[in-house]
């Protein structure tokens, strides 16, 4: 899953976790905090939350 949510922010990146794409993003091509990925920790609570609402929908 993390995977695929950087290669929503920069399709050519070899990053694999969530927080390597965060540091070279924000770093490497001089980003926006705005526009880089969000934290592992955060992107698995967000995952977490989606599929609660899923449940229940």
């Amino acid at each position: 899953m993390e995977r695929f949510v950087v290669l929503l922010y920069d399709r050519s990146n070899e990053c694999i976790t969530a927080d390597e794409a965060r540091k070279d993003l924000f770093t490497r091509k001089g980003r926006a905090i705005d526009n880089i990925p969000p934290s592992s920790a955060a992107l698995h609570q967000h995952i977490k939350i989606a599929a609660y609402q899923a449940g229940f929908c």
